[in-house]
């Protein structure tokens, strides 16, 4: 009787194989159908709990995590930040305001020399003549002197902006409004020599355009 079931269930395989062979897209179809059918279950399943457990988008898996029952009473993530902004005020002192003015002024400086150095490639490569073997020293100190001026410019520019609002009391509890009217003070502060001395005009439109994009960046990633 052993040595039987051996060779019944060779014969049963057989079967099953020459079935599957003779109707392939039967079988396959018959494996889709059980396949979507599975899914849709597990579909239904999850949004039911989705619903049960009142956690968002019942369309996403369920997945219960330690964070789901944490909830920020009204009101209590503004004070939170209002009482870790007041401990850092509170923390302030002359040394730490500098070093945080000069760590911004040194930001500006290094990111305006670089700015002033891509200027004066942009227009060393509108006069080629200035590439000339003859003109190389020129086009070397146009290449300084352009690093410098927008070094100082953008330098002076984090340094009044952050000066001021270290120093000066906000005038409104909206963020970005305070930091947006701090920004075009120092903006102004900083433009007019600009402004004032003819030879340093061609930095007008490079200028506006850095304190643009820095107050974009700013505003983006926050806080001020």
């Amino acid at each position: 009787m052993p040595s039987l079931v051996p060779s019944a269930w060779h014969g049963i395989s057989q079967k099953i194989s020459f079935h599957a062979a003779r109707n392939p897209g039967k079988i396959r179809k018959e494996r889709q159908r059980t396949s979507k059918q599975a899914k849709v279950r597990v579909r239904d399943r999850t949004r039911q709990e989705r619903k049960e457990h009142g956690t968002g988008d019942i369309m996403a898996p369920y997945v219960k995590r330690p964070w789901d029952e944490f909830r920020f009473p009204e009101g209590e993530r503004e004070a939170k930040v209002e009482r870790e902004t007041k401990q850092e005020e509170e923390a302030r002192s002359f040394d730490l305001d500098m070093k945080n003015i000069g760590k911004h002024a040194l930001f500006g400086l290094t990111v305006g020399a670089l700015t002033g150095a891509g200027c004066a490639a942009i227009e060393l490569l509108r006069d080629p003549k200035a590439m000339a073997a003859g003109k190389r020293a020129l086009a070397t100190k146009r290449m300084g002197t352009f690093s410098m001026h927008f070094g100082l410019y953008f330098a002076a520019f984090h340094g009044i902006r952050k000066s001021i609002q270290l120093y000066v009391p906000k005038t409104s509890q909206d963020t970005t409004q305070d930091f947006l009217q701090v920004t075009g003070i120092a903006g102004v502060a900083t433009m007019a020599p600009v402004v004032a001395v003819p030879r340093l005009r061609y930095m007008i439109p490079y200028g506006v355009f850095l304190i643009v994009i820095d107050s974009v960046n700013s505003l983006t990633a926050g806080p001020f």
